[in-house]
């Protein structure tokens, strides 16, 4: 199942995505429900790896950092179905503020890729029963792709980040 999932990736399009992470000023995820675990395991990986981002799982609040984004600004919008009104909304604001955006979701087709720039389809399968469960299992394992990818783009600076961020977190 994983591995048929991962197949669907197009490369061009993740190597393009890893090429506009890695120029943005900031980068905002956008996701609710479900997809929260991915958004949160996705911030805590750019976070390590030195990035400006942002996730917040209050829907309104995410509309409000839509709004605020800008030419050089990165927005992921993160949706199972694709068709998450919140998430979809957000993107399309995004879009509109001017910033490169970006869909993780699962079926092409979805209204979410009419605001996507990119994006990254975790699978083209539907299923009945535990969607929840396939679908974090992909888009963690995509998740975990632009860690590595990213990671091996930036090592000469992220030994720096990572003992910054080791201090910080062995403090508290």
């Amino acid at each position: 199942l994983l591995e048929t999932s991962l197949k669907s990736i197009s490369s061009s399009d993740f190597s393009r995505l890893i090429n506009i992470l890695k120029k943005a000023e900031n980068i905002t995820i956008f996701a609710i429900e479900n997809s929260s675990v991915v958004a949160m395991d996705l911030i805590v990986k750019l976070s390590y790896l030195g990035f400006n981002c942002t996730y917040n799982s209050d829907p309104y609040l995410q509309k409000v950092n839509a709004s605020n984004l800008k030419k050089g600004s990165v927005a992921i919008g993160i949706s199972y179905s694709g068709y998450s009104s919140i998430t979809v909304e957000n993107l399309k604001t995004a879009k509109k503020a001017g910033a490169t955006t970006v869909a993780l979701t699962n079926f092409n087709k979805a209204p979410i890729s009419k605001f996507a720039d990119i994006t990254i389809y975790s699978s083209n399968r539907q299923y009945f029963y535990g969607d929840a469960i396939f679908s974090r299992t992909a888009q963690l394992a995509i998740i975990d792709m632009i860690y590595i990818v990213l990671l091996q783009a930036t090592i000469i600076n992220t030994p720096k980040s990572w003992n910054k961020n080791k201090e910080t977190y062995t403090k508290s």
